[in-house]
């Protein structure tokens, strides 16, 4: 009984040995990497890579088939030969870097191989622009009083400077100002002078204002420029306006019989420019000052 008990033992560890020795017959495909890494690469630079294979088998390894997730990367050179055991080879692929952002894409590998007869490795990394870059995108420029009716210039110095990527890039392309962003109602802003700025540069961007509303005190205005770069640029003028037309309106009314007389001062800068009447609301007589001063009566 005892020796039964024995020999079946045996059979069944022969049996098992057996079907686990079988298990391994055949092709075995082993990706030496599944994923390969871009890391940052820039933007239209070559984007070309391998992956390297072995066939860890006894028997011959066939590639069937090689697919891509998507037409922005394309797979070639797989062999098309039976791969022997343990020899080592490759296929190439190639991603096109025109697309800025990250690259998360998958090639489907269809072989004979026992072990995974369908893999999926792995392509991933960021393009990055090519780009020159500002040191600055925030710009702040004070110019004093600004009297009535005198134009100035806000003159803001800009600095380029290469994109630092943590790597060795190289970057060529110039800033271009392709216009503001800023919608402006205040109607004080001239011009500027949109120009191209090469890396490793200085501009001076001149933005040209005048006082058109008088002695409001002090301003602030806004600029967002849109320029090839991930960011914008905001420039901020500070100043004070000053001198005349401050107005001032002060309206008094009085009852004449039946009828209703409204007057309207006009002031400028506290000084008398107009003087309004009304009679139910329809004006009957204009009187004009010139800094303070009656020159002339208007009679409608």
């Amino acid at each position: 009984m005892k020796l039964l008990f024995i020999s079946s033992l045996l059979m069944i560890n022969f049996f098992s040995y057996s079907q686990k020795k079988d298990s391994t017959n055949g092709p075995i495909l082993t990706m030496l990497s599944e994923v390969y890494d871009y890391g940052l690469i820039e933007q239209n630079q070559n984007g070309k890579g391998v992956f390297y294979f072995t066939n860890s088998g006894n028997e011959p390894l066939i590639f069937s088939n090689i697919k891509t997730s998507c037409g922005c990367l394309v797979a070639s050179g797989w062999p098309k030969e039976p791969v022997l055991p343990n020899d080592t080879l490759f296929f190439s692929f190639q991603y096109d870097t025109k697309r800025i952002g990250p690259i998360n894409k998958s090639i489907t590998i269809n072989t004979n191989a026992v072990n995974t007869p369908v893999k999926v490795v792995r392509i991933k990394g960021r393009v990055v622009i090519n780009k020159t870059d500002l040191k600055n995108y925030l710009h702040i420029v004070n110019v004093g009083d600004v009297p009535f009716g005198k134009e100035i210039n806000a003159i803001f110095n800009l600095e380029a400077k290469p994109v630092n990527h943590k790597t060795s890039f190289t970057h060529k392309n110039d800033i271009y100002f392709n216009g503001s962003l800023w919608s402006y109602k205040h109607g004080d802003i001239i011009s500027s002078n949109f120009q191209k700025l090469k890396p490793n540069s200085k501009l001076s961007l001149t933005v040209k204002l005048k006082n058109i509303h008088g002695n409001v005190g002090e301003f602030e205005r806004k600029l967002v420029y849109n320029i090839n770069s991930e960011k914008e640029l905001m420039l901020i003028i500070k100043g004070k306006y000053t001198g005349i037309p401050t107005k001032k309106i002060i309206t008094t009314s009085k009852l004449k019989g039946k009828n209703i007389e409204k007057t309207q001062w006009l002031y400028a800068s506290d000084k008398l420019i107009k003087r309004i009447v009304f009679l139910n609301n329809k004006i009957i007589r204009t009187s004009i000052f010139n800094n303070g001063n009656f020159v002339k009566d208007i009679k409608d």
